[in-house]
């Protein structure tokens, strides 16, 4: 609903005098860049030029969004970069925070609300803007995450010395002081492929990657599953359509991003319906790239297998909080792929009642 551009991007750590620098309209207008926000109009600037645009969606919650766009200023990047920022909340509380920061910001940055609730929606909603601005490359992050430093730049790095399509890095999570033994848990919260430097791999999760822009157009006006807008998994099935049309994927080790771990997430109740929910996504996307009674014979097989191993598991690390901790999720994501094989999906975008809030937000 506002964005501005404040010409070139800001130095670090230098003083500028924003009232003197140019400000041109970068998004849907409020008045300010042409009264248009009713009908969902979008408009650029053609002063805007970008060769990397960042996407974030955002949920209620203007603080991790906050975090994130402070972090982003300070980036050790010297490219075009540009911004944008889809809120998902009909209370916009994430266009009141780029409205607060645009004047300020270093980069050309974006605000614009997609109505239709879950994250499958408000991804596409910021691919298409994205595209709008003819960039070469396109990052996204979720609103509860924030880069290190040289994030960007590592990314890039990976892209130019691999010939990669698509590069993605670790999350790492921060836990708040006291908080107990969920940190001994820390590679549960995380989203961490452990490869090498600029290995191949196969990514699964969209809280820190970057792709080719042509990545996004060859899947169409959808590229991220409405299907999935409100369990998640979209993200899965994105990459592996990926992988279907012949995109290379690599990994970027020192691409870090850093996730908040909120109270609420540290919490036996949140982890085990996280868990259950990824292994039904698990069974349902497996189905949808091999499909077929043998193929379905061969999932439950495994199903049945993962099942036996948690129960055991669960009985020997008795004794061990940790370990006691593990095998009760471990026999909760072999629940969720029976409740997979059954087609049972867990909701857990959009949660539109009043002061509502799924247990596990934007940046599962």
């Amino acid at each position: 609903m506002i964005v501005t551009e404040t010409g070139r991007p800001r130095p670090r750590h230098s003083s500028v005098d924003l009232s003197r620098t140019a400000v041109r309209a970068f998004a849907v207008g409020d008045g300010a860049a042409g009264d248009s926000a009713a009908d969902g109009a979008w408009y650029t600037s053609a002063a805007v030029q970008a060769d990397i645009v960042l996407c974030v969606c955002t949920w209620r919650r203007p603080a991790g969004l906050r975090r994130l766009l402070a972090a982003a200023s300070e980036l050790e990047y010297d490219g075009r970069l540009a911004v944008v920022v889809v809120d998902n909340d009909a209370a916009a509380e994430g266009i009141a925070v780029c409205r607060d920061t645009a004047a300020a910001f270093r980069w050309p940055l974006a605000a614009v609300q997609e109505s239709r609730p879950g994250i499958s929606y408000a991804r596409n909603s910021a691919v298409e803007r994205a595209l709008e601005l003819r960039p070469r490359f396109i990052a996204m992050l979720d609103d509860d995450e924030w880069p290190s430093r040289g994030w960007l730049r590592e990314l890039v790095r990976v892209l130019d010395t691999t010939g990669a399509d698509v590069v993605g890095g670790p999350v790492i999570p921060r836990f708040p002081p006291a908080a107990g033994i969920w940190p001994a848990l820390a590679d549960v919260y995380t989203v961490n492929l452990r490869r090498p430097d600029g290995a191949p791999c196969t990514l699964y999760a969209a809280g820190n990657f970057i792709a080719r822009a042509d990545c996004f157009r060859a899947l169409g006006p959808a590229p991220f599953d409405p299907g999935f807008a409100r369990t998640g998994g979209e993200d899965l099935v994105f990459f592996c359509r990926l992988a279907r049309l012949g995109f290379r994927m690599h990994w970027s080790a020192a691409a870090e991003v850093y996730e908040t771990v909120t109270a609420d997430r540290m919490s036996l109740t949140w982890l085990t319906r996280r868990q259950r929910r990824r292994g039904s996504l698990n069974v349902v996307v497996q189905r949808m790239f091999a499909p077929g009674p043998i193929a379905e014979a061969m999932r439950l097989t495994k199903t049945a297998g993962l099942l036996s191993l948690a129960l055991g598991y669960r009985i020997l690390a008795a004794p061990f909080p940790v370990r006691r901790l593990r095998a009760i999720l471990l026999l909760h994501k072999a629940l969720g792929k029976v409740a997979g094989h059954l087609g049972r999906r867990i909701t857990q975008y959009g949660d539109s009642s009043p002061g509502g809030r799924s247990e596990d937000t934007y940046g599962s």
